[in-house]
């Protein structure tokens, strides 16, 4: 297999790529240039096979080919050539929407593909799709079409599901049956709304859901959520309550990306909040106005942020973070989703 590191030298070689960079896939003009590595991006496009041009999702899978979600259509990548998946009305078995949100691959192998659609668990050896749809009918189908996110609970047997209009499901992989956790606005324990965007499990097992209501976290013995919400009256609590990411770096620390409000650092301990945001006095500690796609660390502990206006690189040493901007000359598709390879 061609090696796709040639391809993905953006993805891979910087950070194992935040995809979620709509930067029209070239970031190459840091705003700050002294302490930060100039970054080259080499592109893959429609003239290439890509079924479309602006991309939401990605995974490098376990047998080492490369997942493309795009708004029309699923893409897989051998280092030569693409395979596209998309819907076809006469099959049942064929991928449920054509807008792919989310890829992941669980510790079985099983590729789960989040759509527009349904959720869909591909079969590596007849590349036929099992399709999972809101039934009306069924409690204990998926609560909503627009699927977002896909996470594997290494605790159990099940997938944790989260839509853009029915909150959060568990999903049983042996029965096949979800359980839903919704809004209630007479239970405060329930989720803070049922529009999610994130999913995370911290390395005690605690499971966070980012909702456009606010950061949840699960308590798994009660089945409520603990809620971290914006307070107007206070600095340290979240910046804004539409939560789009979530990472825990190697300190312990969880970080929470926003709509509008760029990132906040949670010490779990105390429960408060530190903002890098739009609002921030400190020049070098800003992060701009926009969607915060995605946070990860690589190995050298580095932080990195993808975002709707460029790509952050934090310094952890002088508590700087340092923008990589997209090339105005460039006339690319774009990254727009929040998914990490």
């Amino acid at each position: 297999m061609k090696t796709i590191a040639r391809v993905c030298v953006a993805i891979l070689g910087a950070v194992l790529a935040l995809s979620s960079v709509r930067a029209q896939e070239s970031v190459e003009n840091p705003v700050r240039t002294s302490p930060n590595p100039r970054l080259k991006f080499e592109h893959l496009t429609p003239d290439d096979g890509l079924s479309q041009g602006t991309v939401e999702a990605f995974l490098h899978d376990s047998q080492g080919f490369l997942w493309i979600g795009t708004w029309d259509g699923l893409n897989r990548y051998d280092g030569y050539s693409f395979k596209v998946f998309k819907p076809n009305p006469n099959d049942p078995h064929s991928l449920s929407g054509n807008l792919v949100h989310a890829i992941h691959e669980d510790s079985r192998g099983t590729i789960w593909v989040s759509t527009n659609n349904g959720l869909n668990r591909f079969d590596r050896n007849t590349e036929r799709f099992t399709r999972y749809q809101h039934d009306p009918k069924n409690p204990r189908s998926l609560s909503y079409n627009e699927v977002w996110r896909t996470l594997e609970d290494p605790r159990e047997a099940a997938l944790w599901v989260l839509t853009t209009g029915g909150g959060l499901n568990r999903l049983d992989r042996n029965t096949g049956e979800f359980t839903r956790f919704s809004h209630d606005p007479n239970d405060p324990g329930s989720l803070s709304a049922n529009e999610g965007r994130a999913l995370f499990i911290d390395r005690h097992g605690a499971l966070w859901v980012g909702t456009q209501g606010g950061l949840d976290r699960l308590d798994r013995k009660t089945g409520k959520f603990v809620h971290y919400r914006h307070a107007a009256d206070n600095p340290r609590s979240l910046s804004q309550n539409a939560v789009w990411s979530i990472h825990e770096d190697r300190s312990g620390d969880l970080w929470v990306g926003t709509l509008e409000k760029g990132i906040n650092r949670l010490d779990q301990k105390t429960g408060e909040f530190v903002r890098y945001g739009p609002d921030s006095a400190d020049p070098k500690q800003r992060i701009e106005k926009g969607i915060v796609f995605a946070i990860t660390e690589d190995s050298a502990g580095i932080l990195w942020v993808a975002t709707s206006v460029g790509l952050y690189r934090s310094d952890r040493e002088r508590n700087e973070f340092f923008r990589y901007q997209a090339d105005p000359n460039m006339n690319r598709p774009g990254f727009c989703g929040g998914s990490l390879v």
